[in-house]
């Protein structure tokens, strides 16, 4: 019986999974090219781009990663393209996840600028289908990435542009938007922090408390806190616990 697309996606992720354990080079190449071939005969198919995902993280896993480049890099194309023929918030969150995949891959090689290109992109994106909480969350991601490589003015315009974003939308309206700026001011303090505004800083920190305001958010608060508390006796800052750094790209095949 003859398989349609979304059968042969399956058939080839389930391939995928078992290609560690039980396949040679050979099978391998195999299954590898029939990925690939299944994109380019069905480029808006939203199976075909599974195949390329499964296939990605298990080459890096392998430590496989030019070959986990070349299927990641595959999937966003496929991901991309479903958007620009019909935006909807589930396509823009699996073009998240594609890219997320892919700037993963670089951090693993090293390549930082290729991350800051996939952030790009991400912006891109979501400016175009005009998702502009997408582009505040896609911006923040960008200062998260400039402050953890010290590009420290770099991450404060690019914090400051997303608390911006994020205020057009009246945050104090939306528990979970009003959370991911108070996400974005805690960066903003710490970026402030490390060119040592130690005022600026603290005052960030402040507004950032105020933002959590979600059922289960008090240890994001006492997170917060402990930062103005650091600031106050001029002690070094905490490191993150849940407040993290930057949730995009980050190594987790």
């Amino acid at each position: 019986m003859t398989e349609n697309v979304d059968q042969t996606a399956e058939r080839l992720r389930c391939q995928w999974l078992e290609i560690p354990h039980t396949y040679g080079l050979a099978a391998t190449l195999e299954v590898h090219r029939a990925t690939l071939d299944l994109a380019t005969r069905h480029p808006l198919a939203e199976s075909a781009a599974v195949p390329l995902e499964v296939a990605a993280q298990v080459y890096a896993r392998m430590g496989l990663f030019l070959a986990a480049t070349t299927m990641a890099a595959r999937a966003v194309e496929l991901r991309r393209d479903l958007c620009l023929d019909q935006a909807t918030a589930d396509r823009l969150g699996r073009h998240v996840f594609a890219l997320d995949l892919l700037a993963s891959i670089y951090r693993a090689r090293g390549m930082t600028d290729a991350i800051t290109g996939c952030l790009v992109q991400l912006v891109e994106m979501h400016f175009t289908c005009e998702n502009n909480i997408g582009v505040a969350w896609a911006v923040r991601e960008l200062g998260a990435h400039a402050l953890l490589t010290g590009d420290l003015d770099n991450a404060i315009a690019k914090f400051t542009r997303a608390d911006e974003l994020y205020t057009e939308y009246d945050p104090d309206t939306d528990p979970d938007l009003s959370t991911e700026r108070g996400e974005c001011r805690v960066l903003l303090g710490r970026a402030r922090l490390a060119q040592g505004d130690r005022e600026s800083a603290l005052l960030w920190f402040k507004r950032a408390a105020d933002d959590f305001t979600t059922a289960g958010a008090d240890a994001l608060v006492l997170e917060t806190e402990a930062l103005q508390t650091a600031v106050h006796s001029s002690a070094e800052p905490p490191p993150p616990d849940q407040l993290v750094i930057g949730d995009f790209g980050v190594i987790a095949w």
